[in-house]
């Protein structure tokens, strides 16, 4: 094989930007003020008896993106609004999980790449899928940027009904009265009797 450099006579590039050191060398930078597709197009005489020769090519300059996943949430129950956003226009963004501690149920996203997705546990294993989730909202443009990953912790928490144990008489105005409590802090209300007289 055979190895050869052209050596231009005359040749400059066209386009929007800043070109650094110049737009009449074959290798520049070029530096635009706005992120898009811009075209550049290189025009070169080789030899004075050559017709000049014009050759194009499309730039995509791309913002690097900054995901943002938004806030931890507490929920009772098996169902959450997640409020992601995505930092730059024209990317796109996934979400992906991972169950902390003993949390092992299943989370389904109404549209995994929606980062104002709901969120909703499949509590099928039982007791075992609630507990702290790490969410992944990871955002992506083009092939020249790398990702970029932020997350979030939601912590699913079972709603259970406390029992206040079943109706009673006594003789008298003064009783003790129990219920089984299912978390730390409850309160007795009395509720007026409806009916009667």
């Amino acid at each position: 094989s055979t190895t050869y450099t052209i050596i231009p006579e005359n040749g400059t590039w066209n386009g929007n930007g800043n070109f650094t050191p110049k737009k009449d060398t074959n290798i520049t930078i070029v530096t635009v003020a706005n992120y898009g597709t811009e075209n550049y197009t290189w025009t070169e005489k080789s030899f004075s008896v050559c017709q000049y020769s014009t050759v194009s090519k499309n730039v995509d300059f791309h913002e690097q993106p900054f995901a943002n996943a938004g806030n931890n949430q507490e929920v009772c129950g098996e169902y959450a609004l997640l409020n992601a956003s995505l930092s730059v226009t024209g990317s796109t963004g996934q979400w992906s999980y991972v169950g902390l501690d003993t949390a092992n149920g299943t989370l389904n996203f109404s549209d995994i790449n929606d980062p104002l997705s709901d969120v909703t546990l499949d509590n099928s294993v039982g007791i075992s899928a609630y507990g702290t989730y790490r969410l992944y909202w990871t955002e992506s443009i083009g092939s020249a940027c790398a990702p970029s990953t932020d997350s979030i912790d939601i912590l699913f928490v079972k709603h259970v009904a406390p029992y206040a144990g079943p109706d009673f008489e006594v003789c008298g105005d003064t009783t003790a009265i129990t219920a089984e409590k299912v978390y730390s802090k409850g309160q007795w209300e009395f509720v007026p009797p409806t009916g009667g007289s």
